[in-house]
């Protein structure tokens, strides 16, 4: 699913109630990392979304193109952990932290799960859920738009750029690469190549992967124009 957020996951459970509430925590090489509240759509069925109630998601918190376990947790509503009732008001940066505090409450079991229509959830065991996040670019928020021949500095913006990973950028149907830098989990920075031939005003730039391409959140991928100069 994508690290930019808003996949809906649907989980299929026992015995849910609306009299308890629900969080959906995300964890990744054994720490948690990301949480967001459940939905009781029935009682056999939860939902919840990859963004959290800040707007925040995964490719905000960390890096993308990894397998994360989804567990979904319950408790009373009157349940008091460090005078708080909700799991997120207690959330720290603090991974270890937040890998105790969330022992503290009931794992619900899972019998299936769904992520929306195009992703799938991989139940492993009757407690989690395995979902892989990848990273995403998003060319509409690339700048600058508007690019010299002779080449620029350009900055990617998307979701869950990893740090390990050696990116370069290209000018589609063109062969001259340039290395890239990681700035942050959304932005990576390029100084792409010369163009090559005629000017264009509908000119695509990729983000490249040893494993490919790092592909394009946007609806309408962003057109570049290349001007003489």
């Amino acid at each position: 699913m994508p690290a930019s957020g808003g996949t809906l996951i649907a989980v299929a459970a026992y015995g849910l109630s609306e009299e308890l509430s629900y969080q959906c925590v995300f964890s990744a090489d054994g720490a948690v990392d990301f949480i967001t509240r459940g939905v009781v759509r029935a009682h056999d069925r939860l939902e919840c979304a990859t963004v959290n109630v800040t707007g925040g998601a995964w490719g905000d918190a960390r890096d993308a193109d990894v397998e994360a376990t989804v567990a979904i947790l319950a408790w009373s509503n009157t349940t008091n952990l460090e005078n708080t009732t909700n799991l997120e008001d207690s959330w720290s940066e603090d991974s270890e932290s937040n890998l105790e505090m969330v022992q503290e409450y009931e794992e619900l079991a899972f019998t299936s799960g769904t992520v929306s229509d195009n992703f799938a959830c991989k139940v492993d065991n009757r407690a989690s859920c395995a979902v892989y996040f990848f990273q995403y670019l998003l060319s509409r928020a690339t700048r600058p738009l508007t690019i010299p021949s002779k080449g620029a500095q350009i900055t990617f913006a998307g979701y869950g750029f990893n740090p390990a990973t050696p990116y370069a950028c290209r000018w589609e149907n063109q062969e001259a690469t340039s290395p890239a830098q990681v700035v942050s989990l959304t932005e990576v920075t390029c100084t792409i190549p010369p163009w090559v031939g005629y000017v264009s005003t509908n000119a695509s730039l990729r983000l490249a992967t040893p494993s490919g391409d790092v592909r394009d959140f946007s609806l309408i991928p962003a057109a570049f124009l290349v001007f003489a100069g």
